[in-house]
């Protein structure tokens, strides 16, 4: 399923009631369409004289860009719960996910039979659900040990990313695509060269209707037959 705002709403009062006995204030409550998160709590942290902080202006922020299962969401919205009470209390932890996060999600858990987790890394399942069509500026490339890699570049850096790439000392050979091809959601859209490795018979055929692309000084366009 994908999270709405109404769902994520409901569940916030279900898990207020009963796990955190209604001590969380509501707070606004946004759905986004985040790669790289299935949850954040944001807020304005300040530093106090006696050097510790605070913590205020808090939002819950529940991804929906992907299909998953729904014990995946609710344990997601613990999990930034569980933040927000550590925050909201103005308990200094260790870490994002310190002693007392761990020991809050361990106990919960065990309580209400819950799976929450440090991390989340997606399924194959959930990575083929993003079907949003959008373009992607892709570069192959291969390293001089044979492996290969790839690199989604941000549209407004695909020039700087290009210039690193010619001048890698570990990259042997590269090529440029343009494609619309959703298996490529579930790559980072990179703002400098970050090199990911590859299967490359994988990505190849994900490839075979993809625009080859060259560039001539300022101008990238696709490559000549």
């Amino acid at each position: 399923m994908r999270p709405t705002h109404e769902y994520v709403a409901r569940k916030f009062n279900e898990f207020n009631t009963l796990i955190f006995n209604n001590k969380l204030p509501q707070i606004p409550i946004r759905i986004s369409e985040s790669r790289s998160t299935l949850g954040q709590i944001r807020y304005l942290k300040r530093r106090n004289r006696d050097g510790s902080h605070s913590f205020s202006d808090f939002s819950l922020h529940i991804s929906n860009l992907m299909d998953r299962d729904e014990r995946v969401i609710e344990d997601t919205i613990i999990h930034e719960m569980i933040h927000y009470y550590i925050l909201h209390n103005q308990v200094q932890d260790t870490s994002a996910h310190g002693k007392v996060f761990r020991e809050l999600m361990k106990t919960i858990n065990t309580r209400f039979n819950r799976n929450i987790s440090i991390s989340h890394k997606s399924s194959r399942e959930e990575l083929d659900s993003n079907l949003k069509i959008r373009w992607h500026h892709i570069c192959i490339t291969r390293m001089r040990d044979g492996q290969h890699c790839i690199t989604v570049a941000a549209t407004s850096r695909i020039f700087d990313i290009w210039n690193e790439v010619a001048k890698h000392p570990q990259i042997e050979q590269w090529e440029w695509y343009a494609t619309t091809d959703p298996f490529f959601n579930r790559f980072r859209r990179s703002l400098t060269l970050k090199l990911y490795k590859i299967d490359l018979a994988e990505v190849s055929d994900k490839l075979t209707s993809a625009i080859k692309l060259q560039r001539t000084g300022s101008t990238i366009r696709p490559q000549n037959p």
